[in-house]
């Protein structure tokens, strides 16, 4: 499917050069749902000029198709509400008012006026964003979605966050951490231990210094290894995520420490223990 290249309204100085949009839909099945690709391209030139300062906006992400009927669209309106910050109230959600308010927010630095920095064409102020989204897991009424963000606003390198969303597709609603553990065990300091059991053993290391953990931190006294709520489901895993200098430094990229579902189950919740490999 097609649908026709749309342009947004002008605001203040900056006029929108190039807009594309298209939805593809592929049947990218996660066991019964099938979904489709929706891909979007946008860039904005500072005071209309193409020898100015630019910005490029792209996003591709999947979505369930809605056709698959009330749960899958209740599932769709979740994650649209979720990955652009739209207030998600159980009603459709919009999907055009979400990329436009997204990529209003992201080019807003075009928006500063008589600009003699936005009019240098150095190759520092060509700035981009790709955001993506895409379903890690699906299994019954789970399933685990990854937004990632890469943006480039100018210096010596782009930056990325990625965050996960955890659905029941049943109801559409995100699952939290503390809706898949128990309480006594995120508070007390087994999880801790476990991650970082499992982190040095992923790393094939004997300590958290030899991986460059907060060696980017400056002082004396180091925080504690923090537990992420950033985490998705990937097998019968649970995938604690920590960010771009979130626990070391950019080189290192991002770290993901995989703990078996079977090591926790006694720590699951009821329903979740449902979900392990028997």
């Amino acid at each position: 499917m097609k649908k026709n290249n749309t342009k947004l309204g002008l605001l203040g100085l900056i006029l929108i050069v190039f807009a594309a949009v298209s939805c593809n839909k592929k049947e990218l099945r996660l066991q019964d749902m099938e979904v489709e690709e929706i891909s979007i391209s946008e860039t904005k030139y500072y005071e209309d000029n193409p020898d100015y300062a630019s910005y490029k906006v792209g996003i591709n992400i999947q979505l369930p198709v809605s056709s698959q009927g009330d749960i899958f669209l209740r599932l769709k309106d979740s994650i649209i509400a979720q990955t652009f910050y739209l207030e998600y109230d159980s009603k459709e959600s919009s999907l055009d008012e979400g990329v436009k308010q997204y990529i209003d927010e992201k080019t807003e630095i075009m928006y500063e006026p008589d600009s003699e920095f936005l009019r240098d064409n150095r190759a520092s102020n060509h700035f981009w964003t790709n955001l993506e989204g895409s379903f890690v897991y699906q299994k019954d009424w789970l399933a685990s979605y990854r937004v990632g963000e890469d943006n480039y606003l100018g210096g010596a390198h782009p930056f990325r966050y990625t965050y996960h969303f955890n659905y029941d597709i049943d109801s559409g609603e995100v699952i939290r951490i503390e809706d898949i553990l128990n309480k006594d065990f995120l508070e007390g300091g087994e999880l801790r231990d476990m991650l970082i059991s499992q982190l040095l053993i992923q790393e094939e290391a004997e300590s958290l210094e030899e991986i460059g953990i907060f060696d980017f931190m400056l002082g004396d006294k180091l925080p504690d290894f923090p537990i992420s709520n950033n985490v998705y489901f990937i097998d019968d895993t649970l995938v604690f995520f920590y960010g771009q200098y979130e626990i070391r430094a950019y080189v290192y990229g991002e770290t993901r420490i995989k703990i078996p579902l079977k090591d926790l189950e006694e720590n699951l919740k009821p329903r979740f223990q449902t979900i392990i490999s028997k």
